[in-house]
């Protein structure tokens, strides 16, 4: 359907029917449930009200899709017993395959209790769950924290199948108070993957009770007989803190699935983890990539821990690749890879750096790095920190060293009668910042010769008219009257008795004494 707004409100008086928009293969029929699609500006949905695909009888569901520029699922009806969301399931004694369901929206918002869900409960695998929005921000419980508000795949109890996979493509992904994200198995068969990419993740705080932490997890129940489900986050920035948890868990006997985080910055603060851990099985894999930072504070772990249970189970391996990892000491943030019967995991970290954090053979009240076994085999701790070579840059000097004295010329020196004195504007500017200008650089500074001159050759200003028009005489005249003196360049200066420095057309005479260093310069002897 297509609207501008689509608003669902509510159940039934009694509280047994939901308002909504279905698609539903009924009990006894065979066959495929039809698509359902809503595109609209607004979209909510509250108050236990929904939007659903599901089969009852023996065949497929339809594909749920909504888009819309905003989305807002929220609350429960008003007796708690029904969620409000949206949702694609194969219901109990059916058996068949369970729609896909597809979010794509600028704003998703789900609050206190509702969700968006894929289910098995019959005979059947799960469908993808793919949710795609500029900003998801998924909040808080119901009001009894019977439901956490959030995005579900799940094979519950006495199915058969294997668990959806869950994806989750946004700008930026906040889970707060409670909410969830989380693909998880309860019935014989395996969990999905769960994947998040995003530009920003922040995990923060617990529901209202403190009993369900906000979260990115796999798991395989008590009773699964099949593993948990792989998690991979990928983003540009993750934050859990306040107790919340990134994981992957296994509470039976079979194996955690593995956790793999690319996070440049990754921030694990305030009693929060990051684990892949299992009651008796193995516990998964932790593969974190962290180029710029990996900092815990305050509590906080990474583990892959196995045998919580004091049973059998190895430790799963952790390995970091981080700029650097970062702790305080005093605050008991733990790296582990512990066992209680099996074998402890190996855990190898690479980066230009660890502070505040440190290997031990055993966890203590400090800020640990541990591969333990409580009554198995430890396992290995590999550190690859870079060392610095201090002679890495350094050039070779030459073997023979050159003795300055023999580099020198010996010169006038500066404290007899010698400097420089400037005296106008010549070659080089009296400022450093100053600009040649359209000067002479060279000057006639010579003193004419006066006793020369005759005053009778020189006509006067108020000399009769015949004889100051008598041009060519006069011109005559002076040029008789003042001597011949052509202009040669400097090639050397000299110093007179007052210390002035005189330009002379001859170059002065240096001579250096084989005795001694004795210089001559000019006509002055140093």
């Amino acid at each position: 359907m297509k609207a501008q707004q689509v608003e669902l409100i509510g159940t039934s008086g009694d509280g047994q029917f939901s308002s909504g928009l279905f698609s539903t293969l009924n009990s006894g029929a065979t066959g495929k449930a039809g698509n359902l699609s809503v595109e609209t500006d607004s979209l909510v949905v509250r108050s236990g009200a929904e939007v659903s695909a599901g089969v009852f009888g023996n065949g497929n569901g339809g594909t749920l899709a909504v888009k819309a520029h905003q989305v807002e699922l929220i609350g429960t009806s008003g007796d708690g017993t029904l969620p409000s969301g949206l949702f694609s399931a194969l219901n109990r004694g059916a058996t068949g395959q369970v729609g896909n369901l597809s979010v794509d929206t600028d704003s998703l918002v789900v609050s206190s209790g509702a969700e968006i869900s894929t289910a098995v409960f019959g005979n059947g695998n799960g469908g993808t769950l793919a949710v795609k929005a500029h900003q998801v921000e998924l909040i808080g419980t119901s009001f009894d924290d019977q439901f956490s508000s959030g995005l579900f795949s799940a094979l519950n109890s006495g199915a058969t199948g294997n668990a959806g996979n869950l994806s989750v493509e946004t700008d930026s992904l906040i889970v707060r108070s409670g909410a969830v994200v989380t693909s998880g198995v309860f019935g014989n068969g395996n969990g999905g993957t769960l994947a998040v990419k995003a530009h920003q993740v922040e995990l923060i705080g617990t529901s209202p009770d403190g009993q369900y932490p906000s979260s990115l997890n796999t798991s395989a129940d008590i009773g699964a007989s099949g593993n948990g489900g792989n998690l991979l986050v990928d983003t540009g920035r993750l934050t859990v803190a306040d107790g919340a948890q990134v994981s992957t868990s296994s509470f039976g006997a079979t194996s955690a699935g593995d956790l793999t985080i690319n996070a440049p910055q990754l921030l694990i603060r305030d009693r929060s983890q990051i684990r892949a851990t299992s009651q008796s099985g193995n516990g998964g894999n932790l593969i974190i990539t962290a180029p710029n930072f990996l900092l815990l504070r305050n509590f906080s772990n990474i583990s892959t821990s196995a045998g919580l249970e004091n049973a059998g189970g190895d430790g799963g391996n952790i390995n970091i690749n981080a700029g650097f990892v970062l702790g305080v000491p005093l605050e008991n943030s733990d790296i582990t890879a512990n066992a209680y019967r099996g074998r402890g995991g190996n855990i190898n970290i690479t980066t230009n750096g660890i502070y505040g954090i440190q290997y031990r053979p055993q966890t203590t009240a400090l800020s640990d790095i541990t591969a333990s076994s409580q009554f198995g085999i430890n396992g290995t701790v590999n550190l690859f920190v870079p060392e610095i070579d201090p002679t890495a840059g350094l050039t070779q000097l030459p073997f023979a060293i050159i003795d300055p004295a023999d580099q020198i010329i010996a010169g006038c020196p500066a404290d007899r009668d010698a400097r420089f004195v400037v005296t106008g504007r010549g070659g080089i500017p009296e400022y450093p910042r100053q600009t040649l200008l359209g000067q002479v650089v060279m000057q006639d500074f010579r003193s004419p010769d006066v006793r020369s001159y005759s005053a009778q050759n020189i006509p006067l200003p108020n000399a009769p008219l015949q004889e100051r028009g008598n041009f060519p005489q006069i011109k005559a005249n002076v040029a008789a009257a003042l001597p011949y003196s052509p202009i040669v360049e400097a090639k050397g200066w000299v110093m007179d008795k007052l210390g002035n420095v005189v330009l002379v057309a001859n170059q002065p005479n240096f001579s250096r004494s084989s005795s001694s260093d004795e210089v001559t310069c000019g006509s002055l002897k140093r």
